[in-house]
């Protein structure tokens, strides 16, 4: 009832939304602990779209204006909504027909991490005006960037203007759901595992109060209202404004779908089962078109239901079934005794509910210590949704994420090329082993003045196979400077770093091996993979380098090149004693 708030709908939608997609869910999921229900980035995602939706169907207008149409087209609201679940359900349905699920490996856990803290800032500051009874109309700059500094400027200035006794209640809500969330319930909870639902007693009370002292009337703190009490009617959703939500919609699925895998992940390792991605996917495509005939906002996973379901010992879904019908039972019996439930109440329980997602802040210390290209990720991830908005935001930190990943391949000509670049390393022997390791780490390690063994640690692709060749040739001119003219130097590739070759890469190998010939150097290809030397028998390497100069090791390939400059040397011998006897 709570995320109904950040989506700008009535609050039985966070009721229905826990019902049917669950009961649904049951059917067709694979995980024993996920219970769906609203979520709340994506909350915010359904409120921001349903808003510029009705904008552009009434036009914009100022702050007051558009609160008033959105109560007075509360149907509409939900109408819309229903419509964006089901466009979220057909873009999951394209996902999974296209087999799609392994793109959420983009959503790195630096990208995931970021983004989290930047939405749930947007959370929190869409909830503040309701938290001191003000309305703060939307500015925003270029292209849409700083809604929230504007925002949080604008708010600052409208501080003295708050309604106390909205406030009031909202101070005495957080403080309460606080004291039992971190002191009264950790002890509750070693005597009984179930917590103490502080969230319903501070509803409860604020209900009362409210309704006592008619605080709705003469102190104007904005109440709930009416909530049916009663199940909708399956309605068909309204396929013209299909077309407008469906940006929203593609970024909206890939959240939910990403976060309710991460969530069955985490209880599925935590009690030793699997859950099956793809068919999660499917089973949320029928969970969102469900929910789209029956007014339901986009359904996802419940964290904090999880958990619960994994202390209580849950081992099927009978708990999430269990769930539902006691939902069903609020929204038949109880929903008319909340018409006086305070907004502000509801704004509580989010607020608290958020400090988890804030908490995740603390990621940075770890990236920093660990990889700075992680901690670039994640600043740009939080950066971009902070300034810009929740769905640009995630486009930006996908975009990055993906790009230091090209970057990494090649050469990064800057300040920060040796967190960047491919690693090229010169290996030497290590004494009494066949083992060959980094000259740079390995100070003892061997090194041949006539066989260079060279590895680069990165798939061989046309981003970086140009500098793949560079950096070879950079280790035959170091070498072949230190050998006179009639001594053969031996580079050897340890093909083990290639992760993955392409064609283009193949055909640089080939340039390599020319070039390498004209300077009187033989190269050797050693440890490769199965699957690349099925590619270079598809592409004719063998033409160019001999298939006797491909080895199962490096130290095969030493051998093999000793013995050649063994043969070598017992061959100059010979024309030496010729040549002196003549």
């Amino acid at each position: 009832m709570a995320y109904s708030a950040l989506a700008n709908v009535n609050a039985v939608v966070g009721l229905y939304t826990s019902l049917f997609p669950t009961l649904v869910y049951v059917i067709f999921g694979t995980s024993k602990h996920i219970n769906l229900g609203m979520f709340a980035v994506a909350a915010l995602m359904t409120g921001n779209a349903l808003e510029r939706r009705m904008e552009d169907t009434f036009g914009k207008n100022n702050t007051e204006i558009y609160n008033l149409q959105m109560v007075d087209n509360a149907d509409l609201a939900i109408r819309l909504m229903a419509t964006l679940t089901f466009t979220v359900g057909f873009v999951m349905a394209i996902f999974a027909i296209l087999q799609l699920h392994f793109l959420t490996v983009y959503l790195a856990d630096p990208v995931v991490g970021g983004f989290t803290i930047g939405a749930a800032c947007h959370v929190f500051a869409s909830q503040m005006p309701k938290l001191i009874g003000v309305q703060i109309p939307a500015r925003y700059g270029p292209f849409g960037l700083f809604k929230l500094p504007y925002f949080l400027f604008d708010f600052a200035a409208l501080l003295r203007e708050a309604n106390l006794c909205v406030l009031t209640i909202s101070v005495i809500s957080i403080v309460i759901l606080m004291l039992g969330k971190y002191i009264l319930n950790p002890p509750i909870q070693q005597r009984i595992r179930i917590p103490m639902p502080f969230e319903l007693f501070v509803m409860i009370f604020g209900t009362l109060v409210t309704y006592m002292l008619e605080l709705n009337v003469k102190q104007k703190v904005a109440v709930v209202g009416f909530i049916p009490s009663k199940l909708p009617m399956p309605t068909l959703p309204e396929f013209r404004h299909f077309s407008a939500f469906i940006l929203d919609a593609i970024v909206i699925a890939i959240v939910i779908y990403s976060f309710t895998a991460s969530v069955g992940k985490v209880f599925a390792k935590k009690h030793g089962y699997h859950i099956n991605p793809s068919q999660e996917l499917k089973a949320m495509v029928l969970c969102q078109l469900v929910g789209g005939f029956l007014s339901c906002h986009p359904a996802s996973a419940s964290l904090s239901r999880a958990l619960m379901n994994s202390e209580l010992g849950a081992t099927s879904e009978l708990s999430s079934v269990v769930a539902a019908l006691v939902v069903l039972l609020v929204i038949l019996l109880v929903g008319p005794l909340l018409y006086y439930l305070p907004t502000c109440v509801l704004v509580s329980v989010i607020v608290v509910a958020l400090q988890g997602m804030f908490l995740k802040a603390s990621e940075v210390v770890h990236y920093w210590k660990t990889s700075k290209i992680d901690l670039l990720i994640w600043l740009v991830s939080f950066l971009g949704t902070f300034l810009w908005n929740v769905s640009q935001g995630l486009g930006v930190a996908i975009v990055f994420a993906i790009l230091t990943v090209i970057i990494r391949t090649q050469w990064f000509g800057s300040m920060l090329s040796e967190y960047f670049r491919p690693k090229a390393v010169t290996l030497g022997g290590i004494k009494d082993t066949e083992l060959y390791r980094d000259i740079c780490r390995y100070s003892g390690s061997l090194v041949s003045p006539t066989i260079a063994v060279y590895r680069y640690d990165a798939p061989l692709l046309f981003l970086n196979s140009d500098l793949f060749i560079r950096k070879a040739l950079d280790i035959v001119d170091d070498k072949v400077k230190m050998l006179n003219e009639k001594e053969t130097l031996y580079l050897i590739i340890d093909a083990s770093g290639f992760t993955c070759i392409d064609y283009t890469g193949i055909e640089r190998l080939k340039d390599l091996s020319q070039e390498l010939k004209n300077r009187n150097v033989e190269i050797f290809m050693a440890a490769s993979k199965a699957e690349a030397r099925i590619l270079f028998a598809k592409c004719n390497i063998y033409k160019v380098i001999p298939s006797t100069h491909f080895f199962p090791s490096i130290h095969d390939a030493v051998l093999f090149a000793n013995a050649q400059q063994m043969k070598q040397k017992n061959i100059c011998k010979e024309q030496n004693n010729r040549d002196y006897v003549l």
